[in-house]
């Protein structure tokens, strides 16, 4: 009898985070699915030549992605775990954070507005960089973070889910030719429109929290607290996105397009299915901080199986899923692919331990020293080498930040249990 007692204590325990792994995994195998789908037509259908053009388009919106994010997917995701049984507390975080976001979307259209001109390259397909940047808007606006504060998953699966099988029904029906490659991201933008407007339809709504007018003075301390875990992004995306934009300004559209195949196989079903377990465990540990050694080992295991599986499997990725012009991206999606393996471990040790512990500023600084080794990296590698350099500055920078911060949260986890 105390045993059944111990367990239906356990089943309510883990509830809420057993809801949040299954949910998310769910959405994590749609997302895995349906790029495998997407992603052969939209390369088959485009060529190497417009692939490339729409990577490069994505590569420079992505900046403004991590402008716009400014953090608030893990400050927020914490600050709504601790308050989530208050309405009140909830209504000012929200409100806090969607003014932030206005303000940075108004910067990155007037940034994004001066820089397009320059790309001379590209100067027929303005309009897929405007396209681009709504995917990005209405993608950063979509409240993630407080379905994950609450543990309420589902509905973060659920809108998701139904945004992505808008997408890829309507790339099959409206992509016929190359000249439609400017119709892609507007695709994904009225996706991205549609689960936007579900989501805070569900916050204000069924769950009744409002908007409140905030001072000045709350908005710009909201952007304080979380220009830390900003800058811990943006640096990262310094050699992450720069190696496609690099790559966009000095190699050819079809290099682009050979990494950018490469590099979309592996966001789809490895770092992705690390960001999934990263979710589901980060506002756990913020109420269970004793369970991070256990949570450890997940995350380096399943780096590792997934690393091993594009190492396998690439030939076949590339065989069954492109046509015979991306032979090049065999070796690209197995250089890139090991780098998951470090990805799980910078995930774990950064966000799992340094972020749960306080560490917001160490963790920073230790993104920005590593993001700049990268980017500088990055410069020589993808001049010389092209898209086998923008591999590589992936890899490379992933595993130094590996060593890092694994190293620093050892140090403070041996120093704490000293004390």
């Amino acid at each position: 009898m105390q045993f059944f007692t111990r367990i239906s204590a356990l089943q309510k325990k883990y509830k809420s985070l057993v809801e949040s792994i299954l949910s998310l995994s769910f959405l994590q195998l749609a997302n895995m699915i349906l790029p495998l789908i997407t992603l052969p037509y939209l390369v088959k259908t485009l060529g190497v030549d417009k692939y490339g053009i729409y990577v490069f388009a994505y590569s420079v919106c992505n900046y403004f992605a991590t402008i716009i994010d400014y953090g608030f997917k893990l400050t927020g995701t914490r600050d709504v775990a601790l308050n989530r049984n208050n309405p009140k507390a909830l209504s000012a975080i929200i409100s806090k954070i969607l003014y932030s976001k206005l303000l940075f979307t108004i910067v990155s259209l007037i940034i994004l507005s001066a820089t397009i001109p320059f790309f001379n390259r590209y100067n027929e397909s303005y309009s897929i960089f405007y396209f681009s940047f709504l995917v990005v808007l209405f993608t950063s606006f979509f409240p993630d973070w407080f379905f994950q504060g609450i543990e309420k998953m589902r509905f973060i699966t659920i809108l998701n889910l139904s945004s992505r099988l808008i997408f890829t029904i309507a790339i099959f029906i409206f992509i016929k030719s190359p000249g439609d490659y400017i119709l892609v991201p507007l695709i994904g933008a009225i996706g991205g429109l549609i689960a936007m407007i579900g989501a805070w339809w569900i916050i204000l709504v069924q769950m009744k929290l409002s908007f409140i007018r905030q001072k000045t003075s709350e908005i710009v301390k909201t952007i304080k607290e979380s220009t830390p875990l900003f800058l811990n992004s943006l640096f990262p995306t310094l050699y992450n996105n720069t190696s496609a934009f690099l790559l966009g300004i000095f190699g050819t559209p079809a290099q682009l397009a050979y990494y950018g195949a490469a590099q979309r196989i592996v966001e789809a079903i490895g770092t992705s299915a690390v960001r999934i377990l990263t979710q589901a465990f980060f506002p756990y540990l913020n109420v269970q901080k004793g369970q991070s050694k256990a949570v450890g080992k997940i995350f380096f295991f399943s780096g590792l199986l997934l690393a091993v599986f594009f190492i396998i499997s690439a030939p076949w990725i590339v065989k069954y899923l492109f046509t015979e012009e991306f032979k090049q991206s065999v070796w690209l999606i197995r250089i890139i692919g090991l780098s998951v393996l470090f990805f799980a471990i910078n995930d774990n040790y950064g966000t799992n331990y340094l972020l749960v512990n306080r560490q917001d500023k160490l963790l920073m600084r230790i993104s920005m020293v590593v993001s700049f080794i990268g980017l500088s990296v990055a410069f020589p590698l993808i001049f010389f080498f092209k898209h086998w350099g923008a591999a590589f500055t992936i890899l490379f920078s992933r595993m130094l930040f590996a060593c890092v911060v694994f190293y620093f949260a050892r140090r403070i986890e041996l120093s704490t249990k000293s004390n």
